[in-house]
């Protein structure tokens, strides 16, 4: 589907897009909405549920390399943001 070919390793490549590239995308998801007819997600609410279902994968499997990153503030209720330098992995 268009969706696959568009969101392909979508994690790895849409956060750091340009905002050109972006629009040129939705563009595209604009046009195979007119010829479907169906009323598709954004590219912006897509790569924000694959964000979301990724962390809770990784929070779900404790041996994950990434699992560490994810610390609970003193709530109990959300977690820290981390900062990364440009030398992280």
């Amino acid at each position: 589907t268009i969706e696959s070919v568009l969101t392909y390793a979508m994690l790895s490549w849409y956060g750091s897009s340009s905002v050109a590239d972006k629009k040129a995308l939705q563009r595209i998801i604009k046009i195979a909405q007119n010829v479907t007819g169906l009323q598709l997600p954004t590219l912006d609410d897509i790569f924000t549920s694959r964000c979301l279902r990724k962390s809770h994968s990784i929070l779900r499997d404790s041996t994950h390399p990434a699992h560490n990153f994810f610390k609970l503030l003193p709530s109990g209720r959300r977690y820290r943001t981390i900062k990364l330098g440009p030398n992280v992995f």
